[in-house]
């Protein structure tokens, strides 16, 4: 009785544990490329599930990367050529902090010159793209602005970026199953063996 006790508490940990990690869909760490300028853009690419998701990443500014000001510089962050996330922040050059667009209600954490972004996704089955951009417009909201500036003025980076999912993906339910099943047949056998003896 003891053993079956035992087989039950392995199921329910097993199960517990799938349902609490993440799932780690893409990552990776730009930290160690340097400054890029404000036009150039930065882009990952993999292949998931259909399946919603958080999408976690780092924004640092270099010199004067502005908020709203007269030298306003805009992040702007789409997935799968759709735009889901906007915003500015001074990381170095003034201006205020704002977000644009968050229709999924991201969640912001500006320190000194470093954004933190998490945000839900919705990712399709296939490939997914995920594009990072910053705009220095001439104009914006009416006004006119200054326009892009290059790394000898302001420059950004792309910091640590990861894709998780806390559902666990059909392979990992598959292998779950089939582990407890295992258990079940030895439970199975063990039994058989101890009313033989």
């Amino acid at each position: 009785m003891q053993f079956k006790k035992n087989i039950f508490a392995a199921a329910l940990f097993a199960f517990a544990a799938a349902a609490q990690a993440d799932t780690v869909i893409f990552s990776q760490d730009y930290s160690a490329q340097g400054p890029i300028n404000t036009w150039v853009a930065q882009q990952n690419n993999f292949v998931s599930a259909a399946t919603q998701a958080t999408l976690n990443f780092q924004i640092r500014g270099f010199n004067s990367l502005d908020g709203d000001n007269y030298y306003i510089d805009i992040f702007n962050l789409h997935l799968n050529g759709a735009k889901i996330f906007s915003g500015t922040w001074n990381l170095g050059g003034g201006g205020l902090d704002r977000v644009f667009t968050s229709p999924t209600g991201a969640t912001v954490q500006h320190t000194g010159q470093l954004v933190t972004i998490s945000l839900p996704v919705q990712l399709q089955a296939g490939a997914n793209n995920i594009t990072y951009s910053y705009d220095s417009p001439s104009s914006f909201e009416g006004q006119q602005r200054y326009g892009w500036q290059d790394l000898n003025d302001e420059g950004w980076q792309l910091g640590a970026v990861s894709v998780t999912t806390a559902v666990p993906e059909a392979e990992q339910s598959a292998l779950i199953l089939g582990g407890l099943g295992m258990l079940a047949l030895f439970a199975r056998r063990r039994k058989a063996n101890v009313v033989q003896a």
